[in-house]
């Protein structure tokens, strides 16, 4: 028999199962500190994102326009090269047929 009135192995599962007690006591209390804080910041983000939702629809439209805008840009280039191309090959038939 030990000298030892309580076995040290069940001291130690004691303890440990007291430390994952408190901490998750600890957890419960910062999430709750967390979710209490989102609660009280909540009209703050609301009233932040409807006062960022203008800029943010105006930057989208002025992205679709710009996009409209760039393919239009891109339209006339083709339709100038391909006039461009045209004219070209009208000047070297002329010329050949002068030969």
């Amino acid at each position: 028999m030990s000298d030892r009135p309580y076995d040290q192995s069940a001291a130690q599962d004691a303890g440990y199962a007291a430390g994952e007690a408190q901490q998750g006591f600890q957890d419960v209390g910062n999430d709750a500190r967390r979710d209490e804080q989102s609660v009280e910041n909540m009209p703050e983000n609301v009233g932040r994102d409807i006062m960022d939702a203008p800029g943010k629809v105006a930057g989208k439209v002025g992205e679709m326009f710009g996009g409209v805008d760039r393919d239009a840009n891109r339209a006339e280039g083709d339709v100038q090269n391909f006039d461009n191309n045209e004219q070209s090959s009208f000047d070297q038939g002329e010329q050949q047929g002068r030969q």
